[in-house]
């Protein structure tokens, strides 16, 4: 049997006290009913401790705030979400994500104004299919707030993402409909 895969003798110990860290900065973490807990000041905590415990930690961030959302904690879930989006390492898929439970969480509040800004923000990164939703969802959110004319834009954008989009022709051809 080859040893190449085992630790050296004189690297267990760090690697089991960085272990160790690690799990004790990841329990704060585990649980998705720890309402008190800040999620960004937890976050904060372990990027302060190990910044690269924190990319690792995003996604499980995430998780929490979009739990807290599906519940109607929307104070709670935008914190979160919040604190997702400010990260500058999320990754593109994961900061689009964000910017939608964002755009939830303000629309569940009545901020329809933030939810709007929250989706032009989702729809500038992540996978095409996701951010032509974003587009539709901001379009719709615009239109019902008689703001036609950025409505028209969003759905120009989704169509220039997503050409034959029978939705976005669809509220295209209404939204020019009414503007006249």
């Amino acid at each position: 049997q080859s040893n190449s895969c085992r630790i050296p003798v004189r690297d267990r110990e760090p690697a089991g006290a960085l272990l160790e860290a690690h799990l004790a900065l990841l329990a704060g973490l585990a649980s998705t009913h720890c309402v008190k807990q800040s999620i960004a000041a937890l976050h904060g905590d372990i990027q302060a401790r190990d910044p690269a415990l924190a990319q690792v930690a995003w996604p499980r961030v995430l998780e929490i705030s979009r739990s807290r959302l599906a519940r109607g904690e929307f104070a709670s879930s935008l914190e979160g979400f919040s604190a997702a989006v400010a990260a500058p390492s999320l990754p593109d898929d994961e900061r689009c994500e964000a910017h939608c439970g964002l755009a939830t969480a303000h629309e569940a509040l009545g901020d329809s104004k933030a939810a709007a800004l929250d989706l032009l923000h989702a729809s500038r990164q992540g996978p095409a299919k996701r951010r032509v939703d974003a587009l539709l969802n901001r379009a719709a959110l615009l239109e019902q707030g008689g703001a036609l004319s950025d409505a028209g834009q969003s759905l120009e954008a989704a169509l220039a993402l997503a050409p034959r989009h029978p939705e976005a022709t669809a509220a295209l051809k209404r939204v020019l409909g009414e503007l006249g």
